[in-house]
């Protein structure tokens, strides 16, 4: 069984399509838990309307609530051993299902029982119609699913999408609840399966992953062009943004997580960094290895951070 967890705001437009795409799954032991943040469009009729028909589908909760909230409060409801994230403007393949549950499997056979475990996939990004426009959404922003998944990596840059994602009851209960400082769910996730646990990625796409321009978080493709749009807002809104992944770090470490010592001794010197000097921050991140994929994102965290 897999608990499937979709967060929906004002989804009216692309609902359908996705909640479509999870009945069409090639496996049927599926739950559809949607927490509701506040629609004041069709949304909750929608809800209303495959719920009667398929008992696999549930409205748990509404109340307003920002996108990383409502999956945090979705998370109470997960009762299966394997759980996903759903955004509500995606399609899901056919096999997403199928394929994420035995990869993660497989992934957990090779580690000891209640090992917190996650994997993810790729995606296919479109267009609003669903026209593909980059075959591969980790390539199209220049990610390193390979070399991305360290926890130094992870800490200053997410690399998996929550959409993408699959993972056990134990990580479930690790992240339960994800704090206000988190940046988004899916990175706490990330973070949390890499310090105390396992996380790979399996190299197949799984999802139409919808851009359109109301996109919480979309996939851009990353080059000269986008690092001088983001130099373009400030260095203040650049460090705010690392150092917001600074307090995650914190977070996860007083949430009272088991993690080794080396983990840990991360998780500290990376919540450390907003209150270090400037020169001593680029030492820290040079020596302990705290870097994003890519030579541009790099400088651009050396020169300003």
């Amino acid at each position: 069984m897999t608990d499937i967890l979709l967060a929906t705001w004002n989804s009216a437009k692309f609902l359908e399509e996705q909640i479509d795409s999870i009945i069409a799954q090639t496996v049927t032991d599926w739950r559809l838990l949607i927490r509701d943040g506040g629609s004041s469009d069709e949304t909750l009729a929608i809800i209303d309307r495959y719920s009667s028909k398929d008992a696999r589908i549930m409205l748990v909760e509404q109340g307003q609530a920002g996108a990383m909230e409502n999956f945090s409060r979705l998370l109470k409801f997960a009762e299966a051993d394997e759980v996903m994230f759903a955004d509500h403007d995606d399609v899901w393949l056919p096999e997403k299902v199928e394929k994420s549950r035995k990869f993660l499997q497989e992934v957990s056979a090779e580690v000891p029982d209640g090992t917190p475990v996650c994997v993810f996939t790729d995606a296919l990004v479109t267009d609003a119609d669903l026209a593909v426009i980059a075959p591969s959404n980790l390539r199209n922003q220049h990610l390193d699913p390979a070399g991305g998944l360290s926890l130094p990596r992870l800490l200053v840059q997410n690399v998996p999408s929550g959409n993408t994602m699959i993972f056990n009851r134990a990580l479930v209960k690790l992240i339960d609840p994800i704090p206000a400082t988190a940046v988004m769910h899916d990175h706490y996730a990330a973070l949390a399966a890499a310090a105390a646990g396992r996380i790979e990625y399996l190299n197949e796409p799984t999802l139409l992953y919808r851009q359109h321009h109301a996109n919480v978080l979309g996939s851009s493709s990353y080059g000269v062009r986008e690092m001088f749009r983001k130099l373009s807002g400030g260095a203040g809104v650049l460090r705010k943004r690392f150092f917001a992944n600074c307090r995650q770090a914190e977070a996860l470490l007083n949430s009272g997580i088991e993690v080794d010592e080396k983990s840990a001794a991360l998780l500290k010197t990376f919540a450390s960094l907003e209150k270090m000097t400037f020169i001593k921050r680029k030492y820290t991140i040079i020596r302990y290895g705290f870097w994003k994929t890519g030579f541009l994102r790099n400088l651009g965290m050396l020169i300003l951070i």
